[in-house]
C-alpha cells in the first residue's frame, strides 16, 4: 500500500509540475476581451482535464482541475468585490468542471478577461453563481461553434485537396487517352 501511495503522490506531483509549466507559458499569452476564440484554440493548450490524476486501484483525483478553476473564480470575484465562501467556490468549480472539462487554461484566461470587461453583460446587484454559470455557458457555446468551424474548414480543405488530386488524375488520364488516340491515327 505504501508503494502505491508513493506512486500516486508522484503522479500528483508530476501533474502539479505540468500545471505550473502550462501556467508559466500562459503568462506570455496576452488576451483582451476582443481576442478571438479561434486564436486561443490555435495555441493548442491541452484541456484542464489533462490535470486529472488517475490513481492505481483508487479514485480519480480531479483536485488540480478544481483548484485551477477555483483560482479563476476567486480572481473574478475579487474583481467584482464579491466574497463567496470557499465551499461555494469549490462547489462551483466542481459543477463547471463537470460540464466544461474540455476548456483549456488559455480558455480560462480569456473567459476571465471577458467577464471582467462586461463582454457577456453587466452585473446588476450581486455577482451570483447563476450569472457565472450563464457566462461560462455562453463562452462554451462560442467554443463549440468555433470547434465546428475549425472542423468544417479542415474538412473542406481536405476535400479541396482530394478534388484537386482527382482532377489531376483525370487530366493525366485524358492526356494519356489523347496520346494513344493520336498514335492510332498516325499509324
Amino acid at each position: 500500500s505504501t508503494k502505491m501511495d508513493k506512486n500516486n503522490n508522484n503522479k500528483l506531483m508530476s501533474k502539479h509540475n505540468e500545471m505550473k509549466l502550462y501556467k508559466e507559458n500562459l503568462k506570455g499569452v496576452t488576451v483582451s476581451s476582443n481576442t478571438s476564440l479561434l486564436h486561443i484554440r490555435q495555441l493548442n493548450y491541452p484541456p484542464i482535464s489533462r490535470l486529472v490524476v488517475r490513481n492505481e486501484n483508487g479514485p480519480v483525483d480531479k483536485s488540480l482541475c478544481y483548484d485551477f478553476i477555483s483560482k479563476y473564480i476567486s480572481n473574478v470575484l475579487t474583481f467584482f468585490g464579491e466574497d463567496w465562501k470557499a465551499e461555494l467556490i469549490f462547489e462551483m468549480a466542481e459543477t463547471i468542471y463537470a460540464d466544461y472539462y474540455y476548456l483549456t487554461m488559455a480558455d480560462w484566461k480569456l473567459l476571465a478577461q471577458r467577464i471582467k470587461s462586461s463582454y457577456y453583460g453587466k452585473v446588476y446587484g450581486k455577482f451570483t453563481p447563476s450569472v457565472l454559470m450563464n457566462w461560462v455557458g455562453q463562452y462554451a457555446a462560442e467554443w463549440t461553434q468555433v470547434s465546428i468551424d475549425i472542423s468544417l474548414s479542415s474538412h473542406n480543405a481536405h476535400k479541396q485537396l482530394t478534388d484537386n488530386r482527382d482532377n489531376r488524375d483525370k487530366e493525366a488520364e485524358l492526356v494519356s487517352i489523347r496520346t494513344m488516340y493520336h498514335k492510332l491515327l498516325n499509324n
